[in-house]
């Protein structure tokens, strides 16, 4: 048998997002992906 060992060693460097265009831009694409999500859950509704 072969021994397999697994070393990890991970640390937080930085959270969320570092400039106010970082912040809009991420901002934008929630909002699509929401309006995406909301558009295929009314056309699922629409077709029942």
């Amino acid at each position: 048998e072969a021994d397999v060992l697994v070393v990890n060693d991970w640390e937080a460097v930085g959270f969320g997002h570092d400039t106010d265009a970082e912040r809009e831009y991420a901002a934008a694409i929630a909002e699509t992906l929401l309006e995406r999500k909301l558009n295929r859950h009314n056309r699922k509704d629409r077709n029942q």
